[in-house]
């Protein structure tokens, strides 16, 4: 509420209970107060006067932090001061839970198209600044929209806005208060908005659930809601919930899930943009449902993008950080490359592409998940081309594949890296065959390595003309990976005799390009598309998505679908259980086997070996 004029806070409560509100705060007793009433309990958190033209108002109530207001009526530069005290207020306070609401006196950007039509408006406006001597709320001669922008730039929504349309989402007709101020009859039938709801965003998921409980406009099938919410933490129990319960107040109930934020769209997304402008495009096709009559629904169509970019827009810019040795590098995206196309972002690559002479990126998970998808989306997307490939391979991990089990993994064993050699090579021949791009094995050394175990690896990849070089840098830094860096120089310098290529072309089939991935990446037979996967897969065509590559969610513990299987197996199918296409970054993800995108924690969790002392020294993490 706000203009509480001649309002004390007992009065305001007897108003209260007239629409059987128990709760209520008011901010002053005197002026123009602000205040709120609730039919829950009220815990006021702050009351601010000091600095604001009205005053704020800061609760807490159904689980919400609600800020009431009314900005300054005057003086556009005041506004503006009070809108940056307050988002900085939120910001400091963290308030992600959060509801502004007010007389904001101010313009949204999202309306100038609406308001400049009111040439008779501007024009009074115009002339009743010039004859203030004090304020002002026109900026040079224009309407000002800094105020509501400020509000917008820290990711808040105009709720508003998503369901109303412009001509509707009026607060008073400017008749009214100008004829009572100025007599202009000319202004009569012209309606403004200064009164807003501004929410933080909870991205796609809570603009889903807002648009079917206010009556599902778009015809959204609840059954068929793609859009998952995301945690960054391991949680097996929220990958299949049930929301909306509770009754009409608490939203439409409906089966719902939790990926992991790695997995999540919106990660591929921000990784995969070029810029802003791109960003908000690729947010804005993001797929989150699909109707009654099975066609898509994105977040454009809940215009929710313009949100989502403004809570990335300081996301996108690439982190710099350095290392021990203060050797820069970028840290920019973190998609898992078992269950997403796992690279960091295109812009922190070009970046460092500008800024050095060689730069360096990782596409974790071997040559079967990282590379394949850093060749097959992230160069094919963004045109970029390497020089070169490092392997990165231990004794142990090939001691394992050739059957020793993990606790014995420290002990010389000859043979059983003789028979989990193969694996290796079959990553070199991928490298080598497929993509047709040179490449060096990387030993990443560890103290119980054997010279014969080190010796038998540096044989079998020279026996294929590729170089195993040892890398020390965890023991000697920067000097332990001279001879390393050498070689990789020397790779990007010689001449490439055969074009680097994709494992399939653009305009093949989806069926074409995961028998393509099987075969020529994984080494097995084909792949098997579940009677699910595959009504998906003709769907997906028939929406037009058939050219897009495709993004395989496979375990990373086996060049097949089944992680017990080690070694270089061949012959094997691998089972594609459903198809989703991710029409914001641009592929389409197979999820194969037992994949999942939300993990659960093992039976001895890391968190066991977790503590921090009374000196607040963590240990444990490593």
């Amino acid at each position: 509420m706000t203009e509480l004029v001649g309002f004390t806070e007992k009065n305001l409560g007897q108003l209260a209970s007239e629409y059987g509100h128990k709760y209520y705060a008011i901010v002053k007793e005197e002026g123009y107060p602000v205040g709120i009433t609730s039919n829950k309990p009220i815990t006021v958190v702050k009351k601010q006067v000091e600095d604001f033209w009205h005053g704020m108002l800061h609760v807490k109530t159904y689980g919400l932090d609600i800020i009431v207001t009314h900005l300054s009526p005057h003086d556009w530069k005041f506004r503006l001061k009070e809108a940056q005290m307050l988002t900085k207020y939120i910001q400091d306070n963290q308030l992600d839970n959060c509801m502004v609401m007010g007389d904001f006196n101010a313009y949204s950007p999202f309306d100038a198209d609406w308001v400049e039509t009111h040439a008779q408006l501007i024009k009074n406006k115009q002339k009743w600044d010039a004859e203030q001597e004090t304020y002002r709320n026109m900026r040079d001669g224009r309407l000002d929209y800094s105020v509501l922008s400020q509000f917008l730039s820290i990711g808040l929504t105009d709720i508003c806005r998503l369901y109303v349309p412009a001509d509707k989402r009026t607060t008073f007709p400017t008749a009214f208060l100008y004829r009572w101020q100025h007599g202009d009859t000319r202004l009569h039938g012209i309606s403004e908005r200064l009164d807003y709801i501004l929410v933080s965003p909870s991205l796609v998921s809570r603009c889903v659930d807002a648009h079917i409980h206010n009556g599902n406009e778009l015809g959204i099938d609840v059954r068929k809601i793609t859009w998952k919410r995301v945690v960054d933490m391991n949680d097996r129990q929220l990958r299949n919930i049930v929301c909306g319960l509770g009754g009409r107040a608490n939203g439409v109930p409906r089966e719902d899930g939790f990926d992991i934020t790695v997995a999540s769209e919106v990660m591929a997304v921000l990784c995969l943009a070029s810029d802003i402008t791109d960003l908000k495009a690729r947010l804005g096709r993001m797929i989150v449902a699909y109707t009654f009559d099975g066609r898509p629904v994105t977040a454009h169509d809940l215009k929710a993008e313009g949100a989502m970019a403004a809570l990335l827009k300081d996301a996108l810019k690439p982190n710099l950080v350095q290392t021990l040795e203060h050797s820069p590098a970028f840290i920019h995206g973190g998609p898992f490359a078992n269950i997403a196309h796992g690279c960091n972002s295109v812009t922190a690559t070009r970046m460092a592409l500008k800024l050095g002479d060689y730069a360096v990126t990782e596409a974790g998970f071997a040559a079967d998940l990282g590379a394949e998808k850093f060749f097959d989306i992230k160069c094919r997307l963004s045109g970029l081309r390497p020089s070169a490939v490092v392997i990165v391979a231990t004794v142990r991990a090939l001691k394992y594949h050739g059957g020793v089990p993990k606790a014995e993994l420290g002990r010389e064993d000859l043979s059983a890296l003789e028979k989990g050699l193969p694996n290796l090579l079959h990553h070199v021949n991928t490298i080598r065959n497929t993509f047709h791009l040179p490449c060096v094995v990387a030993i990443n050394a560890f103290p119980t390595d054997t010279a014969a175990e080190l010796r038998l690896v540096e044989d079998k990849c020279r026996a294929l003309g590729v170089n195993a070089v040892l890398s020390e840098v965890w023991a000697k830094g920067g000097e332990g990976g001279r001879a390393l860096a050498q070689e990789v120089v020397r790779l990007c310098d010689q001449p490439q005799l055969t074009p680097f290529s994709f494992a399939y072309p653009d305009n093949a089939s989806l069926a074409y390009k995961l028998n393509a991935i099987v075969g020529r990446v994984y080494g097995g037979a084909q792949a098997v598309l579940t009677p699910a996967a595959q009504k998906q897969l003709q769907r997906l065509t028939e929406l037009g998505f058939g050219d897009l590559p495709v993004c395989m969610a496979k375990t990373q513990y086996s060049l097949s679908d089944d992680p017990t299987l080690l070694g270089a197996p061949t012959g094997f199918t691998v089972t594609v259980r459903s198809l989703r296409v991710s029409a914001g970054a641009g592929f389409i993800v197979a999820y194969t086997g037992d994949i999942m995108t939300m993990p659960g924690l093992p039976r001895v969790p890391a968190a066991e070996k977790i503590d921090v002392d009374e000196n607040g020294v963590i240990t444990g993490l490593f």
